[in-house]
């Protein structure tokens, strides 16, 4: 780099280099795993690019220069020596962030943000979701980049040039200035922010554009230091009105009632099944035959949805009956838990035993405190099944998991409440043979569901001999949906859509073959089970769940979650809308959307689950 430029320019240089050495292996990765991508289309992010470029390396140049500065005026080599070490540290964390936001979009389909940060106490979930390769990629690469970047800073970057006295006192204003200038992208009333990047339909692409330093420091400071009231939209008054006319006869009873006043409930949430896997759900080929053979004796719920993207944000949606919020995840807060109402806990104060069954780190994600919280009497975890069994990055592999269900139910009282989470189907699909195929992560997607679809057939085949058996009602609920096995966009509704079914012999004639159409959230899943019981409850507190079975209740929006928006669904139309762009994602949105009250009814919801949050 040239020597006769002055220190902050060579930083502000090497940052800008930096980017878009990383953008040009994010994009290289994009095309990898989308082939169709056009080249030339990809090619703009670095051009869409530059803007947030310049002014996340500005901010990144910021405070070398100010120690520079204080180095020519007090004339202190040691003030550059500062300058260059604190240069020199920002360079690594730089880098150690991009490959962080590789890494974590290779995981989860997103960028780095305050939620992937959070977990950097329990990194078992990242190390997990990632292949071998990758892992192997990250560990070689990181350090030797991390190097190389210091080295080459040292060399090229924190040479102390100064400029000539006579032009000092001009100089070193117009840099600050400079500085300033780019931080906020330019002199316009409003400063810049992501939305800056975004420049076609293709999600990758804007993501590729966007930077992924900026975009991480926006995130954590949206989730620090504005969330009091980051939701209120509006009058509170008028928000809860709002959400009282969309949610007014949701908590309805329906008519169907369980065929015994307390039957067996077996609830098996489904790592990752989207609703593509299903023939019975998409009308094409399927991946989960013991699946689609179940939905023909019933009661198949085809337009379910999950209101978060990952594990954590199933447990208090399907649990509490409350949707997950932007860009928190409620399971961390130990506190609020405690003040939640569970519907495990609510049956186990009603005469149900209760067991909660998963193959893997029961601490990951604070699970074991929230379940705990739960009123699970039994929990079943990775330490508690036996050596030599086949395990998986994340914990034992569903079929085993599921014999030592079925061995566990003959043991415990009835009536009995029994949830059990699968695993093999999370990435990186590594089950047992000959399920463990597959050339690229759609056909590993699928085969891992197939694996687990199986097993799931001979534990009913099994359970059918069992004498509490013609007591139960099973219900099968995934916990999220993926953009796989269709590469879907992480924006997509459908990522969403996921499989809801329930079955047993215990299941009322008049709800057997039958399919509901009717749109609703695994929150949904409270109220719809308690309403089916004979002797009807003296409370059910759970103010977000609703009754899918109420044919007298209006159609119910379904709200989504997205990690810096929200989705949002009715009869008449739908759209996404994310606030780090303060703008409607186009693609996925209905024409009539931003101009009908639509997007009133979503913020009044959203505002009022906030509230109630904070409430907790």
């Amino acid at each position: 780099m040239n020597q006769t430029l002055i220190f902050p320019v060579r930083a502000l240089i090497s940052y800008f280099i930096l980017f878009n050495f990383f953008r040009l292996i994010f994009v290289a990765a994009a095309i990898s795993r989308q082939p169709e991508l056009d080249l030339l289309l990809a090619l703009e992010s670095f051009v869409h690019g530059i803007s947030l470029d310049l002014s996340a390396s500005s901010y990144f140049t910021a405070i070398p220069t100010l120690m520079w500065t204080a180095s020519l005026f007090w004339k202190r080599q040691s003030l550059f020596r500062i300058a260059s070490a604190i240069h020199g540290f920002l360079t690594g964390l730089c880098v150690i962030i991009l490959c962080g936001n590789l890494a974590i979009y290779a995981a989860w389909g997103t960028m780095l943000d305050y939620r992937a940060v959070s977990f950097v106490t329990e990194p078992k979930g990242i190390i997990a979701s990632l292949s071998n390769v990758q892992l192997i990629l990250i560990a070689t690469l990181l350090p030797v980049l991390v190097f190389t970047s210091a080295k080459l800073s040292r060399k090229y970057v924190s040479r102390h040039t100064e400029p000539p006295k006579t032009y000092r006192y001009v100089s070193i204003p117009l840099i600050l200035f400079g500085l300033f200038v780019l931080i906020r992208g330019g002199l316009q009333t409003v400063p810049i922010n992501n939305s800056r990047a975004w420049y076609c339909t293709v999600q990758a692409l804007n993501d590729a554009a966007a930077n992924p330093a900026w975009y991480l420091f926006d995130n954590v400071n949206r989730n620090l230091f504005q969330s009091s009231e980051r939701y209120k939209f509006m009058d509170a008054e008028a928000a809860k009105k709002r959400f009282s006319e969309l949610n007014a006869t949701s908590s309805k009873a329906g008519d169907s009632k369980f065929k015994l006043p307390k039957p067996n409930i077996v609830l098996i949430v489904l790592e990752s099944w989207s609703s593509d896997l299903s023939a019975q759900l998409t009308h094409e080929e399927g991946s989960v035959r013991t699946f689609d053979s179940l939905c023909t004796t019933g009661l198949l719920f085809d337009s379910i949805y999950s209101s978060g993207r990952r594990t954590d944000h199933m447990f208090p949606s399907i649990l509490c009956g409350i949707p997950s919020i932007p860009e928190r995840s409620l399971v961390r807060y130990n506190d609020k838990c405690a003040r939640l109402p569970m519907l495990s806990d609510f049956l186990k104060k009603n005469g149900y035993s209760t067991t909660f069954h998963y193959g893997g780190d029961l601490g990951f994600s604070n699970m074991n405190s929230f379940l705990r919280r739960a009123g699970f009497e039994q929990l079943i975890g990775e330490p508690d099944f036996e050596q030599g069994l086949h395990r998986g990055k994340w914990g034992v592999a569903d079929g085993d998991v599921f014999a030592r269900l079925q061995e566990d139910l003959g043991g415990i009282p009835q009536p009995f409440f029994s949830m059990t989470l699968t695993l093999s189907s999370h990435e990186p699909f590594d089950v047992p043979a000959p399920y463990d195929q597959g050339k690229g992560e759609a056909e590993r997607f699928r085969n891992a569901a197939k694996y687990t679809d199986h097993e799931l057939g001979r534990f009913l085949q099994a359970a059918s001999k069992k004498t509490w058996f013609d007591n139960t009602i099973f219900i099968f609920i995934a916990d999220h949906g993926h953009i796989l096995p269709k590469r879907r966009g992480y924006y997509e509704q459908a990522c969403h859509r996921i499989p809801m079914l329930w079955w047993g012999p215990a299941l009322p004639d008049s709800l057997r073959g039958i399919r509901s159409h009717i749109a609703g959230g695994q929150h949904d899943l409270a109220v719809t089970l308690l309403n089916r019981f004979e002797v009807p409850f003296t409370e059910t507190p759970f103010p977000f769940s609703g009754d899918l079975l109420n044919a007298s209740s209006n159609p119910r929006p379904v709200y989504l979650n997205y990690e810096t928006g929200f989705g949002w669904r009715e009869s008449r139309g739908s759209f996404v809308y994310l606030f780090s762009q303060e703008r409607y994602l186009n693609e996925y949105t209905s024409s009539s959307a931003p101009d009908s009250s639509m997007f009133v009814n979503g913020k009044a919801y959203l505002q009022t689950l906030e509230a109630y949050f904070n409430s907790l």
